[in-house]
């Protein structure tokens, strides 16, 4: 299941249930702890969260440290 396109909206029929989804960028700088993730910078409630720090609860792999 992916995530609907604008304009269409992924309805909830219960409290609980979940909507799995996977998204991909390439990778960050080696350096990276934080990042801001923003839906849309603008007035309103959009699903924006800033200088979130990652580095204390997971690792992001990078294709110049992983071994073949």
């Amino acid at each position: 299941m992916s995530i609907p396109p604008t304009p269409h909206k992924h309805f909830f029929k219960r409290a609980g249930e979940f909507f799995a989804y996977s998204l991909f960028y390439p990778p960050l700088p080696l350096e990276t702890r934080k990042i801001d993730i923003i839906e849309k910078e603008t007035p309103g409630t959009y699903f924006n969260f800033y200088g979130v720090d990652f580095s204390n609860w997971m690792s992001v792999p990078h294709p110049t440290k992983i071994k073949k």
